[in-house]
């Protein structure tokens, strides 16, 4: 089958049309009934049956419905109309529900629809009598899975339609009520079945329907009805302000419009048919009119309804009443005419616009012998059923013809009391002229100073005979016209398989174009092999012979035909191709110029240190099997593999770049190295190309730059430069060793801080050294120089120092003091020293006058409060030994220290030239300038996971505060926006 969905075929049923010329012997004599309808030229979908989508159709008026009995159902008949389609829709653009909304006429009408056509075929098993949801029990069998129906009759409403609710789309509101519009909502569901057996398959269908006409006020009775009664349709026509001319009622005779109203009830004289717009207000009058013989006419300044019908003579004109120059003259041949074709609305043959031809025998016809030729008028008898009647009023315009040769114009001061249509007789000797009767047309007042008191009458010929008329003429033949004209056949086709495109697996279908000088266009046809019911593909015009078919099942025999058709709607004999599977197998073409987009130019081409590999390639070009790579294409395959060339996983896109995420990486086993291959893959999964693969990588993190170690109070400080960090730095690990290949004691510390770490170890004599890694792990680790280092920081213990102490506790001269006074030439102090097996130590106080010195020789210097001095646990809050000074406690008023490793600090105020900080808590800063060596980033800032981070390369990565929520990356060129799973959705700039 062609398609699921709607995709807007043309319909295959032609729309019936006809016109409505105006009566040759009626009679109108006011300009403005010379106006269209509505002011302008519009087309309508009541007097053409026709489906329109143009806004400048006209809302259809309609009238009629009463009379004659042509109904199954109530003894009344109907009015065929077409619809205009202000809305349609299919539901959520793809879907199988079609929604057509169709404006039928102006309302209000009788709650009745007798049938609804979809193309001339009708839907229901019974007439719609209620307004709303239609049930589906009205519905024909065959339509009902298929249709839904819902009717409003052209009333006020305060709601809107149901299904246009559920269908119509978005747009569709509930100010949409349709008030005093005539309106069918339709909705087609489309399946497998319908389309199989060709039910209601046609999108752009020309819906039309039997219905009763607009409730108007019936002068018969003065009973508001759907009438038949064409007086009361011309009074209505012509007052109503709305789609009528508007004339106020007290210019209209209306003594004379019910007087023949009841005229036509008595004598069975109908009307029924819609205004059309492209006619003028006097030709949609006449068309009324000519269904009983009326005449309008205006007399006295009021507007008058008479009837073409035998009369007696009223008055009687000669030599002594007529004055003034007297006109008599034939007509001539330019309104002659000696056969009829009356056209009228045959309801048996679908309300077809059918011809009667009078007379009925042109071969016997003494007129037509006499004229020696045939001369034919067209008359309009539309409005027109009864075929009687139609026989009985073109019989009397035919004989007009025969007997009213002449005209009469005269002045007179006698016909004051005459109107238009009134009989006279007249006897005029100068013209032979002999109680001859004539009917008047036209009566004027002379307006002249000599002519006062006269009137000018214009007169036709007058002859009974006009009314005997009995020739029942010859009539349309009732039902289908049967097959009577052969078409050529196109010759030659041929079947392609195309394999499986992006409109389902297809078939090209080619062939010879027929030579049939009448060839309007051709059907192709197709069905599965073993069926006997061909399925319409479609049409394509006369100079169209190729035609492609897609949507085929795969492993189905299908047969294949083509037919020709001509302008009259015949269809040649098919030519066929039989038992064809449309499937066909080939190699889709690989890609090209497959790269990595994010590469980093410090490693290649192919690798990068930003933690997504993002790659792209080239599309094929050029055609496949004979169309456009487009056709065939799906989607790309993106197959991931590990560095042994096992396959991992399969993504897919129809985009020629595509990211691989760190997240994606995670889930595949994370590794810095991967192998990306491409497969094309076509509509069909055995069309796929060969793969074309990439091997990228992300480069361990680089040698750390300017380590340094110093020591600390139970720590081990290290600096350190960041200006090499990569951009998925991830931390530096530093290892501490007893040994220098570090197999013994090995103890690992890692810190993501940036410039400075502090390592906690005990003193020792170690060996140490540092590397930086990113956040595909710790392997290749590039390490620094291995450093020898000896860690002493806690003060040293000494006997000897507690010994000394104790000893002064418990010396007998505790309390006293010895002195004696050094008088030296040009020294005085005095020196106390201890000498033990020539090891000296000692302390000495000198002054020369302009120098004072306090000196100490001693291994351990210290001072111990003298509190605490007792305690078997004695604390040195100052200790000098080995030319390192120990100090527990300082306060220092100020200093200045060349280099120092600080473990905490709590510090009021700095004045810092060059700093290097790991972690800052800034309660409140003003920074005039700040340079940024490597990085600022939030505090929950994990790499294509969290947070936001500018690094140094200009680039800046924001991530949602939850994982899997999108991110973007922005860099000098290019802004990269990607979804929760890591795919890429959006880029903006240069690449």
């Amino acid at each position: 089958m062609a398609a699921s969905v709607y995709t807007g075929g043309a319909s295959l049923a032609a729309a019936a049309a006809w016109g409505a010329a105006a009566g040759a012997a009626s009679y109108i004599a006011t300009s403005q009934m010379m106006a269209s309808i509505s002011g302008m030229q519009t087309s309508d979908s009541a007097t053409t049956l026709s489906r329109t989508t143009a806004p400048q159709s006209g809302l259809p008026i309609v009238y009629g419905g009463q009379a004659p009995d042509f109904s199954p159902w109530d003894n009344s008949c109907y009015i065929k109309v077409g619809s205009i389609v202000p809305w349609y829709n299919v539901q959520n653009n793809n879907s199988q529900y079609l929604y057509t909304a169709h404006a039928l006429c102006m309302g209000p009408i009788p709650q009745f629809i007798s049938q609804l056509y979809f193309d001339d075929e009708p839907v229901l098993d019974f007439p719609i009598e209620a307004e709303g949801i239609v049930d589906s029990s009205k519905i024909k069998e065959k339509y009902r899975p298929y249709l839904q129906l819902e009717v409003y009759f052209g009333n006020s409403y305060s709601g809107t339609s149901s299904l246009a609710t559920q269908y119509a789309g978005s747009q569709w509101n509930s100010t949409f009520h349709g008030n005093n519009i005539v309106q069918v909502h339709t909705v087609i569901k489309k399946t497998q079945d319908s389309l199989e057996n060709s039910i209601l398959v046609n999108d752009n269908y020309v819906l039309t329907a039997e219905i009763k006409g607009r409730l108007i006020y019936d002068l018969t009775d003065g009973v508001t009805r759907a009438s038949s009664n064409p007086p009361s349709q011309i009074y209505d026509f012509i007052t109503n302000t709305e789609y009528g001319m508007g004339i106020d009622p007290s210019v209209i005779d209306l003594n004379s419009f019910s007087s023949i109203a009841q005229y036509c009830q008595q004598y069975e004289y109908y009307s029924n048919g819609a205004i059309d717009y492209q006619k003028s207000n006097k030709s949609n009058i006449e068309s009324i009119l000519q269904s009983f013989g009326g005449v309008l006419y205006v007399h006295a300044g009021k507007m008058y309804l008479t009837l073409d019908v035998a009369s007696t003579s009223v008055a009687s004109f000669n030599e002594d009443t007529i004055f003034s120059e007297v006109t008599y003259a034939t007509s001539g041949m330019t309104d002659y005419f000696n056969a009829v074709d009356a056209t009228y609305t045959n309801v048996d043959n679908s309300y077809s616009s059918d011809v009667l031809r009078i007379p009925s025998d042109i071969t016997s016809d003494e007129v037509i012998q006499s004229d020696g030729r045939i001369i034919v008028t067209d008359l309009d008898f539309s409005w027109i059923y009864d075929k009687d009647k139609v026989a009985e009023l073109a019989n009397k315009e035919l004989l007009k013809s025969k007997y009213l040769l002449n005209t009469l114009a005269f002045t007179t001061d006698s016909g004051w009391d005459l109107k238009p249509w009134d009989v006279i007789t007249v006897s005029f000797s100068e013209y032979g002229l002999s109680n001859k009767k004539f009917r008047v047309l036209t009566k004027e007042i002379v307006m002249t100073q000599d002519g006062i008191g006269m009137v000018n009458l214009t007169c036709v010929e007058y002859s009974d005979g006009v009314y005997n008329g009995t020739d029942p003429g010859v009539w349309s033949v009732t039902g289908s016209i049967a097959k009577a004209v052969s078409v050529q056949p196109p010759k030659n086709l041929s079947v392609t398989r195309k394999g499986t495109t992006n409109n389902g697996l297809t078939v090209v279908m080619d062939w010879d174009a027929s030579i049939d000088p009448n060839l309007l266009g051709y059907y192709t046809y197709y069905r599965q092999t073993g069926s006997t019911t061909w399925l319409v593909a479609d049409q394509t015009s006369k100079y169209v012979t190729e035609y492609e078919l897609y949507g085929l099942n795969q492993s189905t025999q299908y047969d294949f035909a083509v037919a020709a058709y001509n302008n009259l709607g015949f269809v040649s004999d098919k030519v066929s191709q039989t038992g064809i599977v449309p499937d066909y197998n080939f190699t889709m073409p690989e890609i090209s110029n497959l790269h990595l987009v994010n590469y980093d130019s410090n490693y290649g081409t192919t690798q990068t240190e930003q933690t997504d590999f993002i790659i792209g390639w080239n599309a094929p070009t050029g055609n496949v099997n004979g169309k456009p790579f487009s056709s065939y294409f799906k989607q790309y395959e993106i197959v991931v593999r590990d560095s042994q060339g096992t396959q991992l996983n399969s993504y897919y896109t129809t985009s020629t770049t595509w990211t691989y995420t760190y997240a994606m990486n995670q889930n595949d086993g994370l590794s810095r190295q991967r192998i990306f291959g491409i497969i094309v893959h076509g509509q069909s999964a055995s069309d796929y190309s060969s793969e074309v693969t990439l091997t990228v990588s992300n480069p361990q993190a680089p040698l750390i730059q300017n380590l340094q170690m110093y020591s600390a109070i139970g720590q081990i400080a290290f600096t350190y430069d960041s200006d090499n960090f990569p951009d998925d730095f991830a931390g530096v690990l530093f290892q501490i060793s007893s040994s220098s290949d570090f197999t013994i004691g090995v103890n690992n510390f890692t810190t993501t801080q940036y410039y400075t770490y502090f390592a906690s170890i005990d003193d020792g004599q170690y060996y140490a050294r540092a590397a930086i890694y990113d956040l595909f792990g710790m392997d290749n680790l590039k390490w620094s120089t291995i450093t020898p280092f000896n860690q002493k920081t806690s003060v040293p213990y000494s006997q000897l120092n507690d010994d000394v102490v104790d000893g002064i506790l418990s010396s007998s001269e505790f309390n006293t003091v010895k002195e004696q006074i050094i008088d030296e030439a040009g020294y005085t102090g005095w020196t106390v020293s201890v000498n033990n097996n020539n090891y000296v130590s000692g302390i000495a106080l000198a002054n020369s006058g302009t120098e004072s010195t306090f000196t100490v020789v001693a291994d351990r210097f210290s001072v111990i409060d003298s509190a605490t001095a007792s305690s078997s646990n004695k604390v040195y809050p100052f200790v000098v030994q080995g030319s390192v000074t120990y100090i527990n406690g300082a306060i220092i008023q100020s200093a200045s220290i060349g280099s120092a490793a600080i473990g905490t600090g709590v510090i009021n105020n700095a004045h810092i030239a060059d700093a290097s900080i790991s972690t800052a808590k800034i309660q409140d800063a003003s920074i005039s300038t700040a340079k940024i060596a490597n990085t600022i980033q939030s505090t929950n800032y994990v790499a294509n996971s969290t947070g936001w981070q500018i690094n140094k390369s200009g680039n800046f990565y924001i991530n949602g505060t939850t994982s899997g929520t999108g991110r973007m990356s922005i860099s000098n060129n290019q802004i990269n926006i990607y979804d929760g799973s890591g795919v890429l959705r959006v880029r903006l700039g240069l690449w």
